[in-house]
């Protein structure tokens, strides 16, 4: 114990601050570019395709680009630093969407497509900022501090679509097509996160040391505890999948129920906002009671989430609106106990590289419960679609309150 306090007492206490400092800033300009291939993904898809059928295909391959960066910026981390895979994130993110607006200018599918995926490569690195906050604080604070980080985000998020205007004027300014405009904007906010976590976001090495020289050869290997990483994947990606389910196919059902388009705005608002803006108190719970009582917590909040459609019948915008901030709140919850288990899990020899492969399988998750969330409400109706989250949500939560912690799940607040 005094060891332990003498090395904490040892380490300076300006750099880790510093650094903190740094990546939250990094956080909210790169938030900002996320608004683009939200805004305009499917439209740009039209324009170049020419059809709404593969109005989707932007998504797909933003998606498909951030699951592969997710694994690509684990193993950059695992191999150099942090601040080297997320360097990398965020300038590939810039390079896809300066290409993006190449690719609207020639008109050409192919480029656009590439570019996204490139472009996904942001939504990846923003999602890995939260385990180099976590790298920064002591094991006590750290679900905070990951929640912290994911908070810091979502401004940038929200802070977007208020600069795209400008965006767009500045994209009709130099004579490109208006819609390239948030592109544009991704850009310039991918460049200035490279910028600011290449330059800025550095520690003496003795406090950031490339996570594979952390391990000490004299010491027998010690291998991550299963238990506690599957816990922590299952967690995850299953907040993901049930998330993006009911997400992806809200708008389009207010839509078909006559509330106007400003109404499902509205409903969408207040989900975002509920999955970022109450982070910080899904990691002060998961710091204070472990991340196993607070996945038991994500599950019961997705269940009723799902209740509320199912008792309201979809047809209360009031439900709805509640049904989506719990959706959001859930999951919150549980990607941040989720992302707790998977760090105490782990040890430094695999866990930079372990925390991107779980960030791939999350991404992979989303992208098929998206897929299927369609098929669901086409063949038999939202509200199946409601019931269908509702079961894994609530055999998920009754699985964890009837078994006991396993033995093997090394996780100190577990």
């Amino acid at each position: 114990m005094d060891r332990l306090v003498a090395t904490v007492a040892a380490r300076p206490r300006l750099l880790p601050h510093r650094g903190m400092a740094v990546l939250l800033l990094a956080q909210l300009v790169g938030g900002s570019g996320l608004a683009a291939g939200v805004t305009v993904g499917a439209l740009l898809s039209q324009n170049a395709f020419g059809t709404d059928f593969l109005a989707g295909f932007p998504n797909a391959a933003a998606t498909a680009g951030a699951a592969i960066a997710a694994a690509a910026i684990g193993g950059i981390s695992q191999r150099w630093s942090r601040q080297a895979g997320l360097a990398c994130g965020y300038g590939v993110a810039a390079i896809g969407s300066a290409a993006a607006v190449a690719a609207v200018v020639m008109s050409n599918p192919v480029i656009l497509l590439l570019a996204l995926g490139a472009y996904g490569a942001g939504s990846a690195t923003t999602m890995q900022a939260r385990y180099a906050g976590a790298d920064l604080a002591a094991p006590p604070r750290q679900g905070f501090v990951m929640s912290v980080v994911l908070m810091t985000t979502a401004a940038g998020v929200l802070a977007g679509p208020a600069l795209l205007p400008m965006a767009e004027a500045l994209a009709e300014k130099v004579k490109l097509p208006a819609i390239a405009g948030p592109f544009v904007l991704a850009a310039a906010t991918y460049l200035a996160a490279f910028i600011v976590v290449a330059v800025f976001l550095r520690l003496s090495s003795a406090d950031s040391p490339p996570l594979e020289s952390c391990v000490d050869p004299t010491l027998p290997t010690v291998h991550p505890s299963m238990p506690g990483l599957r816990f922590g994947a299952i967690t995850i990606c299953g907040a993901q999948a049930l998330m993006v389910a009911m997400m992806t196919m809200t708008p389009v059902y207010i839509h078909h129920k006559g509330f106007s388009i400003s109404m499902t705005g509205l409903v969408i608002a207040v989900h975002i906002a509920s999955m970022y803006l109450p982070a910080p108190l899904s990691g002060y719970l998961t710091d204070r009671f472990g991340s196993r009582t607070v996945g038991q917590l994500a599950a019961l909040v997705l269940s009723v989430s799902s209740l509320v459609v199912v008792t309201s019948q979809g047809n209360s915008l009031t439900g709805m609106i509640i049904a989506l901030a719990l959706l959001g709140w859930g999951w919150s919850l549980g990607v941040v106990a989720g992302s707790s288990a998977v760090i105490n899990a782990t040890t430094s020899a695999t866990r930079a590289r372990t925390q991107g492969r779980v960030d791939t399988a999350m991404s992979i998750a989303g992208a098929l419960a998206g897929v299927l969330s369609g098929f669901i409400v086409a063949m038999a109706g939202f509200l199946w679609l409601a019931v269908g989250v509702l079961i894994p949500a609530l055999g998920y939560w009754l699985i964890l309150a009837r078994t006991k912690q396993d033995r093997g799940m090394r996780c100190d607040n577990c």
